[in-house]
């Protein structure tokens, strides 16, 4: 196991360049991905908690999309989009804004209606209690979805690569083709290295921000 480290640490330092490439067009993508889904979801979210007419038709919509693979989204959107960046960033948004809306959901319709009343008998408008009181107590649980999704697109944009994406997935996908243990291992140890430091570096603010608006 150790050799084959050393071997991938070689690897990556006589390809700099390409690597480093990678590494950015994976986080780059992975990042814009979560941006949008975000500002997707946390709005239907609160239009869904707040209308239960809406709600399951929205939620039940965006679960179906997930079920498919985005892989298979990929190659279904190629005849539209062609190759590259947008049939990839569309894929992964499907995957990735079902848990997002989910927790913001949830976030928004397990805070107590007898706190809602309270905020109300003090005078609060509604603009102020979602701003001053529900976001504040929903931002845990919504937080919680985008780690979540975070990871899941990290790990799904491997497959963007099939599809001339690019990222980290390409070393995995040009490993296989060439039956070389070292590169594979190059793309698929960065990518379990990129999801579990991601995940770490957002339960840290988490921790340190996010319960501070408690």
């Amino acid at each position: 196991m150790f050799e084959s480290l050393t071997e991938v640490g070689e690897y990556i330092a006589a390809n700099r360049g390409a690597y480093l490439s990678a590494v950015r067009t994976h986080l780059s993508m992975s990042l814009l991905v979560l941006l949008v889904s975000c500002l997707i979801c946390i709005g239907l979210g609160i239009v869904s908690a707040k209308k239960q007419s809406v709600s399951n038709g929205i939620i039940s919509l965006f679960n179906t999309l997930k079920m498919i693979p985005s892989l298979a989204v990929m190659l279904a959107i190629l005849p539209i989009l062609g190759t590259g960046f947008w049939p990839a960033f569309l894929a992964l948004s499907l995957h990735a804004i079902p848990v997002i809306l989910i927790n913001t959901y949830s976030g928004f319709k397990n805070i107590s209606p007898a706190i809602l009343e309270s905020a109300e008998g003090l005078g609060l408008s509604r603009r102020e209690i979602l701003m001053k009181i529900e976001i504040p107590l929903a931002m845990p649980l919504i937080f919680t979805g985008i780690r979540t999704g975070m990871v899941e697109i990290l790990a799904s944009a491997t497959l963007v690569a099939y599809i001339g994406a690019g990222g980290l997935g390409v070393f995995i996908i040009s490993g296989l083709s060439f039956m070389n243990f070292t590169i594979m291992m190059t793309g698929a140890l960065s990518i379990a290295i990129l999801v579990v430091a991601a995940d770490i570096v957002l339960a840290i603010f988490q921790k340190k921000f996010i319960w501070r608006l408690i």
